[in-house]
């Protein structure tokens, strides 16, 4: 990346130096001015050029090198002791520390000396959208209460102040608070006040985000309509903003909740549109959750190839460096990528991805999943006559699922009376005697698993 320097060595040539061309003696009394507005106007210009590169390399993912930008526009409000805009632009890299880059710990140190800097500079107004970034902050981490604290902080300033775009934030952080505590009809509340603020405050981007958060409210209220047609509403505002990340967000949203109305179809296609949105916006864990849900839905729907060729590209997208991160959507995937399979009469490969699955799931202590995982490798086993490898299965199932009345509980008991009808009571008796005093070896040969 050019710095300062080498950007002026390619405008004005390296040879021609600030001196080639001095002004006549004495010069003109106007020339200081002159002087000084083209140094503002410089400034200006170097800065928008800066930021705007920033911003166009967070859209293309490159997260990393938008902030070596960010951090080069902060060294020149530093120098031209621009320190207004220097809190603005540690707002821009404190946001895409949260937003993009997922590291609120990063964002809230960088969010903190913004909020130094507009009290030391008597910024009033602007000191509340800076509480409400922190406020943000602390959400994704889980910390509700410091959370609330803050943004019940933010709408008394923001009234004080008349900050309207402000006190709308607020407003929506309080109702996603809620939202997190299980409350949904009072973060409903909380929205449908914040709405005709954000209107009031022309605040685009925050009506289109409060009228999404209206939906994922009715949504825990189990009022499926209203949802629905909250999404579509927030969908077509965020398309119109061309906010493309968001609108990834939405369609998965809008296709969980037309899953829940039966409109299968719909979900498939709105899942399917999201994944693709979120590949483009390097949104991993979203584009992985859409395939897994438009596959699960397929797979429900008996479609068994293609629910194997959407949760297999669901699974590709967690292969590589960054593979340890998507450790439970791995494990979910698996247990139906295996089901897809053993579905299509494809117990090889149902086998393969029902071992993995157990495999990951053993490591990670997810007993109920593994149970589930070693019911279906069950199922593959007796379909190919493998009886014992079957009953072994069965049996670890039954020990990690302990509540009787569970429905995976009495799904074990149904195959284990079909098993025994199948191959008679002795025969039965026998492979069962078998299988409990192997179960270990009979396992590590189907899962490579030695410690049960």
């Amino acid at each position: 990346m050019l710095g300062t320097k080498g950007i002026l060595m390619v405008l004005f040539g390296a040879g021609v130096g600030w001196g080639a061309q001095q002004p006549a003696w004495p010069p003109d009394p106007s020339f200081r001015e002159v002087q000084v507005e083209t140094r503002v106007e410089d400034y200006a210009r170097r800065l928008r050029t800066l930021y705007r590169t920033a911003e166009s390399l967070a859209e293309l993912g490159d997260f990393e090198e938008a902030l070596r930008y960010y951090d080069e526009a902060l060294h020149l409000q530093r120098r031209h002791r621009d320190r207004r805009g220097m809190s603005l632009t540690l707002m821009a890299i404190g946001d895409t520390y949260l937003f993009h880059m997922g590291k609120p710990e990063s964002a809230l140190e960088v969010y903190a000396r913004a909020l130094q800097i507009k009290r030391e500079i008597k910024d009033r107004k602007g000191e509340p959208d800076v509480l409400h970034q922190m406020a943000c902050a602390y959400y994704v981490l889980g910390r509700n209460d410091e959370a609330e604290r803050l943004y019940r902080q933010v709408l008394d300033l923001a009234r004080t102040v008349k900050n309207r775009r402000a006190e709308g934030n607020a407003l929506n952080g309080l109702g996603n608070c809620a939202l997190a505590r299980g409350q949904a009809q009072e973060a409903l509340a909380w929205y449908e006040r914040a709405l005709p603020v954000r209107k009031k405050a022309k605040d685009e981007r925050g009506v289109a985000n409060t009228t999404y958060n209206i939906g994922r409210a009715h949504m825990a209220l189990g009022q499926v309509e209203q949802a629905i047609e909250s999404f579509r509403r927030a969908l077509a505002l965020r398309r119109e903003l061309l906010d493309v990340r968001a609108e990834a967000e939405t369609l998965f949203d809008l296709a969980r909740a037309s899953a829940r109305a039966n409109r299968f179809d719909e979900a498939v296609r709105h899942f399917r549109e999201a994944a693709e949105l979120a590949r483009r916006t390097r949104r991993p864990r979203l584009e992985v959750m859409a395939l897994y849900g438009a596959g699960a839905i397929e797979l429900n729907r008996e479609r068994a190839e293609s629910a194997i060729a959407l949760l297999r590209q669901a699974l590709e997208r967690m292969r590589g460096p960054s593979g340890e991160e998507f450790r439970r959507e791995r494990r979910l995937v698996l247990t139906s990528l295996g089901s897809a399979y053993f579905l299509a009469g494809k117990y090889g490969e149902a086998a393969s991805a029902y071992s993995e699955g157990v495999r990951a799931a053993h490591a990670d202590g997810d007993r109920f999943l593994l149970a589930e995982l070693l019911f279906g490798l069950g199922q593959v086993q007796a379909a190919q006559a493998s009886y014992r490898h079957a009953l072994a299965c069965y049996f670890q199932a039954q020990r990690l699922v302990p509540e009787a009345a569970s429905p995976l509980a009495r799904a074990i008991e149904q195959r284990l009376r079909e098993l025994r009808e199948h191959v008679g009571e002795e025969q039965f008796t026998a492979l069962a005697a078998h299988a409990r005093s192997h179960l270990v070896s009979l396992l590590r040969e189907l899962t490579g698993v030695d410690v049960w």
